[in-house]
């Protein structure tokens, strides 16, 4: 017998055999008490641990997702985790693994790094095809929206072959290339060497960064001399640009090239929300008391220098962070710039110092001027007598607030991964208010610890905030880390996002009824408003103009994040519909009336087509769509073109120095990690304001 299964609890579920075969003049199953438009029931999924979004307040602080990520390799206990997404599709990588979702980070699904080697196609990587000594670790992820145009950059670190090392750099065009990040078909690969930034000899290079600006793509990388271990020397940094519009224009070459900045000092701290200028700050010079300011805007060929004042901090001391295990995953803490971030007419840089000076644990230091004259604002410390702070990953919204993650570690606690936002609500650098992310259960026992992590704004939710963070779950270092992708904001930015999860039909071809069955569910982070999920008739299997509208739809009420509505709707087949075969798709939020995360994900097929034999005899009139078209994008075919150095393109900087008359604020020391051979980086001082929770 062919019949509907109604489960109250989700979604309407069709038997296998009445969806595969067409009534074709049978008598229809008995409904009773179904009529057109029947509510099937509604299911939730849970958003978070904290209290359900009926009760919160606009303004509380959200995890709208908060959840680990189960891959198959995370081959190292510095998990150094990167995130950026284009819009419902999110990329995520960290130390030696990648990670994609297509559903708004609900679920991932593991990304083997290595097959951008994979040039036969066989799924494994020869070592004759490797690059250089081949993937090695470091992995970056940055994304962009270019004259409407989406970018995303996926950056990849490879080891030393007996002569140097690359930096690669894979770009996508938008999500529906970023999918399947590994099919080297979808992307286009420029690979640089340390020459193409003015390095010769044997040098290795490492911890890269990148940003982007309205126009350009920012990177910095460090170059030290082979072999790559405790004896290599630091031999300097490269700061380059590529043009975005350069990467979106399918082709995959540089026709302009790319600029090499080269900086003698380090070249980290590349800002976040850079608009049409971007800055980078270094500690040189006076390292521990003077951040060197580096200013470009797009328009310009030169490199603006400046070098700050700012408060001494302490240096020269291992940071120490003991754990219940007696393992120290500070010991490695660098005093190098690892963040930094500009809006509402400010830009700050942040870094980790050792304990010294007054300090008994380690924390984390900034400084935080004024963009129209580089004045000195703020020096935020952030400290706790009870435990260390480290390792600050800080993104900026639309709005230019600020929003970051950090770990509390030591003091007999192993590392807790907190996140905290300065904005209207709370807008004190002195009063952090820190939100638990998760904790771990061991540590490593090589006493190692990432050395970045990454806050980024949401694409398609622009005031809202995702991160990838790590907890450790074990002292294994190949096992040890558990990754997490976060996805948070205040209760008030959230961004609805409704899909047809669930559909499903039943066929009477003889009168022209279809029973249509769908799930429409918001994988949004906040409500969506009343719409009409629409059915449509299509020779293919995408909506477009000319696709049949049938009359009947299901009208949805206001769905909350993660929840849904299902319905069982009879729908009559318009009278002028031609024999043949037809894909039934329905859409969600028809025509488009609710501000979504995006609206390329509405639509959904039904995999078991509708065979009309004979034109339907009844009198409904025909309607057609009127549902807007969706932007096309362009796929680059793949070409592997080394890029065009033009390292003229930018004159070499200019160096001013300023220096402020004397600054109101408490100062203090810290302590710095030293690469490799070089000189020792910065660290920490005194009059440190504490968290008002952890």
């Amino acid at each position: 017998m062919k019949r509907l299964v109604l489960d109250g609890s989700d979604a309407l579920k069709l038997d296998r055999l009445g969806r595969a075969t067409p009534l074709e003049g049978k008598a229809l199953p008995s409904f009773k008490g179904l009529g057109q438009g029947t509510r099937v029931g509604r299911a939730t999924v849970p958003r978070t641990v904290q209290a359900t979004a009926a009760a919160r307040a606009d303004t509380d602080f959200t995890f709208f997702r908060n959840q680990s990520i189960t891959i198959t390799d995370t081959s190292s206990g510095k998990n150094e985790p990167s995130v950026g997404n284009d819009r419902d599709v999110i990329f995520y990588t960290g130390n030696k693994y990648a990670a994609i979702s297509i559903d708004n980070g609900i679920s991932f699904r593991y990304v083997d790094p290595f097959l951008l080697d994979d040039a036969d196609g066989s799924g494994s990587v020869a070592s004759s095809e490797q690059t250089d000594g081949g993937f090695c670790c470091d992995q970056l992820v940055n994304a962009s929206d270019e004259d409407g145009n989406e970018l995303v950059v996926w950056l990849l670190q490879y080891y030393a072959d007996d002569a140097d090392s690359t930096i690669r750099l894979a770009t996508y065009g938008g999500k529906s290339d970023l999918a399947t990040p590994e099919d080297t078909n979808r992307c286009c690969i420029y690979d640089f060497k340390a020459a193409d930034f003015g390095y010769s000899g044997m040098v290795w290079m490492d911890f890269s960064t990148m940003q982007n600006s309205d126009e350009w793509l920012y990177g910095t990388i460090n170059v030290y001399s082979l072999p790559a271990d405790d004896t290599a020397k630091l031999q300097g940094s490269a700061v380059w640009r590529i043009k975005l519009d350069d990467m979106t224009d399918g082709n995959c070459t540089l026709e302009s090239g790319f600029q090499s900045l080269k900086t003698g000092d380090y070249g980290d701290g590349l800002v976040q929300g850079a608009g049409s200028t971007m800055y980078w700050g270094t500690h040189a010079g006076n390292a521990n008391s003077e951040l060197r300011i580096y200013t470009a805007t797009d328009s310009s060929t030169s490199v603006d220098v400046t070098d700050k004042d700012i408060t001494n901090y302490h240096t020269g001391t291992t940071a120490s962070c003991p754990t219940p295990d007696g393992n120290n995953p500070c010991k490695n803490m660098g005093g190098r710039i690892v963040t930094g971030w500009t809006g509402n007419g400010k830009v700050g840089w942040f870094w980790n110092v050792a304990q010294g000076d007054g300090y008994s644990f380690p924390h984390v230091q900034g400084a935080i001027f004024r963009t129209s004259d580089l004045k000195l604002q703020e020096e935020p410390i952030i400290y706790n007598d009870s435990y260390a702070w480290g390792w600050p990953a800080m993104g900026v919204n639309n709005r230019g607030d600020v929003a970051g993650t950090m770990y509390r570690i030591g003091g007999g606690e192993y590392p807790r991964a907190r996140a905290f936002i300065v904005d209207d609500v709370d807008p004190s650098w002195s009063s952090l208010t820190m939100h638990g992310i998760a904790s771990s259960t061991d540590t490593v026992d090589e006493d190692v610890y990432g050395d970045y992590g990454t806050t980024v704004r949401f694409d398609g939710c622009s005031n809202t905030w995702q991160a990838g963070v790590f907890t450790h779950v074990s002292n294994d270092y190949f096992s040890s880390s558990q990754p997490r992708y976060v996805w948070f904001g205040r209760e008030r930015d959230g961004c609805a996002d409704l899909v047809v999860e669930k559909l499903a039909h039943l066929f009477d071809s003889t009168n022209g009824i279809v029973w249509i069955g769908d799930t429409t569910r918001n994988v949004g982070s906040g409500s969506a408003a009343v719409t009409k999920t629409r059915y449509y008739l299509s020779t293919d299997t995408e909506q477009s103009d000319g696709d049949i509208l049938l009359a009947e739809a299901h009208d949805t009420p206001s769905i909350a994040a993660s929840d849904s509505d299902a319905l069982l709707v009879k729908a009559l087949m318009p009278t002028d519909t031609r024999a043949g075969t037809y894909n039934l798709i329905a859409c969600a939020d028809q025509p488009d009336t609710v501000t979504e995360v995006t609206n390329t994900n509405n639509c959904t097929v039904d995999g078991t087509p509708l065979t009309v034999k004979a034109k339907i005899g009844r009198t409904t009139p025909v309607i057609t769509t009127v549902k807007p078209g969706t932007a096309t994008r362009i796929r680059p075919t793949r070409t592997v073109t080394l890029p065009t150095t033009t390292r003229a393109a930018v004159t070499p900087p200019t160096r001013t120095v300023i220096r402020p008359a004397t600054t109101n604020v408490t100062r203090q020391p810290p302590g710095g990690r030293q690469p490799p051979g070089g000189r020792p980086l910065p660290g920490g001082r005194p009059g440190a304001a504490k968290p008002t929770q952890g």
